[in-house]
């Protein structure tokens, strides 16, 4: 039994070793702890921080904010939060909040499914450079789904409304195939009647079948998408070419989609610009936008053929043909170089809120290429595509603003403004003192809050911050940051 005992113990340095590392572990387990309690602590300051700043109205905190949601990163994972904050920052017109609001209508994501309020979050991306948005507008567009903007369908009919459904569903259970197809139409969109994908398909298969050309694309677009039938490529593409056989602008645009992409065919780049070429000559923007953007990728380099539909596209209205319209002009391509008109294309999509737009028009303003030399409206332009995540746009606002430059918002006179004597370059100003006005003008130009605090730290103010001052500046959007710079940096000559 001693043996036994004198078993059980240890000489006592092995023991004094396995106590050392005993601590040893203790230690490292609350030093661990600690890191964690800090590092949960950290990460909710910074949650924090950046609620403050959305709630203010930033909208890349918006969306910041938003992201956080939807990927559970740092907040427990809420889709409808998501897409409130996405919303937010969308309404402000940032591209990529309005990406999200439509990839998340178009699922269901924290709403109930509304493919027609996607496409509507979709084309604002779209139409300010999105990549993904535009994929996603031309697939939905593809299928026949219209665009809603928001709150326009989500009351419940007049007595006048029913009235018209009732009389087009008469006509349409008479065997009238236009009243067929738009009450297919009706029932896709939820106008006048609640949103049934599986019924929009029986009115607009019965539609189709008496040759309405509108509701053969249409059906074909709900087989493209598995919208009230099991997805079918094949049934999809059957359907719109005998919309497009009948000359159907917006089914040949959605044939050349198929082609362009595989969708119940193999891929042919050729047959895809025919049938994108045959819509395009009817009018169809997203027809004309594709062929500009195929040309020199999946079909042989034509500037000529491109300028022609870069500009039927941009003469629409359409953001990102502006852009390349604009790009082909400054570079000489299929037309001489004329970077005056490079501006006025660049300014037009950059007015619509295109952040390549802006950015070029900054460039612009900055190296005095078809307007004159000025730096603080290029400091403007630059600034607003920096706030849509524009990286080389917030470089060039980082280097302008660490030279003195102060942005200062476009004049009523300025966007018909040619090239004329180049003006000496401003220079900067490193001992001026910012005014109420001019901090007010900064403010009601766009420029961010966290911009002007940034310029007021720098060159200090010439007033105090009364009441009435700052009642004044909270009106144009100051924010208790921007407020306190200022009475922070009031400077006496």
């Amino acid at each position: 039994m001693a043996d036994y005992v004198a078993s059980l113990k240890c000489p006592l340095w092995r023991c004094a070793i396995s106590s050392i590392r005993l601590r040893l572990i203790t230690w490292i387990l609350v030093a661990l702890s600690v890191c964690f309690v800090l590092s949960a602590s950290a990460a909710a300051q910074t949650v924090d921080q950046l609620r403050r700043r959305a709630e203010r109205g930033d909208a890349q905190a918006q969306v910041h904010l938003g992201e956080m949601y939807y990927n559970g990163e740092s907040v427990p994972m809420d889709y409808a939060e998501a897409l409130r904050w996405f919303r937010k920052a969308a309404e402000q017109g940032n591209a990529i909040a309005a990406n999200n609001l439509g990839m998340m209508y178009e699922n269901g994501w924290g709403v109930p499914q509304d493919r027609s309020l996607a496409l509507y979050w979709y084309d604002k991306a779209a139409n300010q450079g999105e990549d993904a948005a535009q994929m996603a507008t031309q697939r939905l567009k593809a299928a026949g789904v219209v665009p809603r903007a928001p709150g326009t369908n989500d009351i419940e009919p007049t007595p006048t409304q029913n009235q018209d459904i009732n009389d087009l569903k008469r006509r349409a259970q008479q065997g009238e195939a236009g009243a067929q197809f738009s009450l297919g139409l009706d029932y896709e969109n939820g106008d006048g009647v609640k949103r049934d994908y599986a019924e929009a398909v029986r009115w607009y298969r019965k539609a189709a079948e008496q040759g309405n050309e509108n509701a053969q694309n249409n059906l074909g677009g709900m087989y493209l998408n598995g919208s009230g039938v099991p997805q079918n490529y094949a049934e999809a593409l059957r359907w719109c070419r005998k919309a497009a056989d009948q000359g159907n602008a917006t089914a040949q645009y959605n044939l050349g989609w198929m082609y362009q992409n595989g969708r119940g065919v193999q891929k042919d780049y050729a047959e895809a610009v025919r049938w994108y070429r045959k819509a395009a000559e009817q009018g169809d923007a997203q027809a004309q936008v594709s062929l500009c953007y195929m040309n020199g990728k999946v079909v042989p380099q034509n500037y000529a053929e491109a300028l022609r539909w870069c500009r039927k596209a941009a003469d629409q209205g359409n953001a990102s043909s502006q852009v390349n319209l604009g790009s082909l002009y400054y570079d000489g391509h299929g037309v001489q170089k004329d970077y005056a008109e490079a501006v006025r294309w660049y300014r037009k999509a950059a007015e619509q809120g295109n952040p390549v737009g802006q950015n070029s028009l900054g460039y612009m303003y900055e190296n005095g290429q078809g307007v004159s030399p000025n730096l603080s409206l290029a400091l403007y332009w630059y600034n607003q595509a920096a706030e849509q995540g524009d990286v080389d746009a917030r470089k060039s606002t980082q280097r302008l603003e660490a030279a003195g430059v102060m942005p200062r918002a476009p004049g009523a006179n300025e966007a018909e403004s040619a090239a004329v004597k180049p003006q000496p370059q401003p220079q900067p100003q490193t001992d001026r003192r910012l005014a109420i006005a001019e901090i007010e003008k900064l403010l009601k130009g766009s420029v961010s809050p966290a911009r002007v605090t940034t310029l007021v730290q720098q060159y200090g103010v010439n007033f105090e911050l009364s009441d009435d001052a700052e009642k004044r500046l909270r009106g144009f959007g100051a924010d208790d940051k921007l407020l306190i710079a200022i009475a922070k940096n009031h400077r006496e000559m």
